[in-house]
């Protein structure tokens, strides 16, 4: 594997900030023995590309990154950093599809021995690497085939999975029985291995297929970054489970502090599975405030658990948005002022040119209704298009908090 010297370290520090094509043109031709100009440019290159996927990473000059297609299937630093604190301090752990090792190398903070099993020895080189120059030494990566080594394996207090969600053809797969390892053939061996299982699975996986295909779930996390859902993560125990808890996640530092929310549900209720006695009132009502549930809620659909905390209005049953008289300030998710409710026609829309645009409970998409509207993306306003409760379908203009 290729390892820096100090010569080309300190070329990538001196022109991290530069465009990587223009320095491709300046320096593909020169000639020094010391400096693999290629290879540093690239390096320059996926920083750049990747700098707020993993903010702190990129700011070391002696870390090595993958190829792109590896940066683009990897956790970001943020759900990496989330995922560690399901570790306990001092647990074992074995990860079986390690890639690149970002969600490895925070586990590593909290765990008291980690093995890392990858069965690309290019990926297992460089985490050796990149481990190495984190000065971490509670590590062990292992070049084999995930099922072949976990057959062998010691046991472990955490066995964690993050199968591959590619078909032999490279697209995309969202079926858990689709992604190799196929875990479901997988998770009585991976019982028998360890005390808790985590496994990251994909945000379009369907939650109720989640707890169809399990047994023993204890917990179910829906992991957003700055309001756009990642990666759904499902705890396993190797005993008896009586409820599931849910948490719904939405990260936006590293710090886990300020916006940062997480609420935690459990098991779900009967009248969040009914239609319960607030559904039946078909809501004509429109207040002042419009609030639009962040989407690790909108995954989950505990909207009930939400009309019961902040006692705002539902606009329709399947709207999945609210409304209030008052300001609701500590909201998990957008908020907005309603400016004015118009018809959703073209027509009563002419006067505007530019607007954020949404869709909740409307028969057109957005593209479709921009198509007929000529309303350019962007600017200050936002437009809902949606359906209120006596099945009336409007637009609502907001500007947003």
């Amino acid at each position: 594997m290729k390892v820096l010297n100090k010569k080309e370290l300190l070329f990538i520090e001196n022109h991290f900030s530069e465009d990587a094509d223009k320095l491709f043109l300046k320096y593909h031709k020169e000639q020094v023995n010391e400096i693999d100009y290629l290879y540093c440019i690239n390096q320059i290159k996926l920083r750049r590309k990747f700098a707020d996927k993993f903010p702190s990473f990129v700011l070391r000059r002696d870390f090595l990154f993958p190829l792109s297609l590896n940066l683009e299937q990897s956790s970001s630093e943020y759900t990496a950093a989330y995922k560690s604190m399901l570790l306990k301090q001092g647990e074992t752990l074995l990860d079986l599809t390690s890639g690149f090792g970002i969600d490895d190398i925070y586990f590593s903070k909290k765990a008291k021995r980690i093995v890392c099993v990858e069965q690309n020895k290019m990926l297992v080189d460089l985490l050796s690497y990149n481990f190495e120059c984190l000065q971490a030494k509670n590590y062990l990566c292992v070049n084999a085939d995930a099922e072949e080594y976990l057959l062998s394996a010691e046991n472990f207090d955490v066995i964690y999975l993050d199968p591959a969600r590619r078909d032999e053809n490279k697209n995309k797969v969202f079926e858990i029985e689709a992604s190799q390892p196929n875990v479901l053939k997988l998770i009585d061996v991976l019982r028998s291995k360890a005390k808790r299982i985590i496994l990251k699975l994909s945000p379009m996986v369907d939650l109720k297929q989640i707890e169809k295909s399990f047994e023993n779930i204890s917990d179910i996390h829906i992991v957003s970054l700055k309001n756009e859902c990642k990666e759904i993560l499902v705890e396993i125990l190797n005993h008896k489970v009586e409820e599931i808890n849910y948490h719904c996640v939405d990260i936006k530092s590293l710090s886990f502090e300020n916006d940062d929310f997480f609420l935690c549900f459990n098991k779900l209720s009967q009248r969040d599975n009914k239609l319960s006695q607030r559904d039946n009132f078909l809501n004509q009502r429109l207040f002042k405030y419009l609030y639009e549930p962040n989407v690790s809620i909108l995954k989950l659909g505990r909207f009930e658990a939400l009309i019961d905390k902040y006692g705002f209005e539902k606009l329709h049953r399947h709207s999945h948005l609210f409304t209030s008289e008052n300001l609701l300030e500590d909201f998990e998710g957008r908020s907005f002022e309603v400016l004015e409710q118009r018809n959703a026609s073209p027509k009563a829309l002419k006067d505007i040119t530019q607007a954020n645009i949404t869709v909740r409970n409307f028969p057109q998409t957005v593209k479709e209704i921009r198509n007929k509207t000529k309303i350019k993306e962007g600017g200050e306003l936002y437009l809902f298009f949606t359906t209120i409760g006596n099945e009336e379908k409007i637009c609502l203009i907001c500007k947003k908090i």
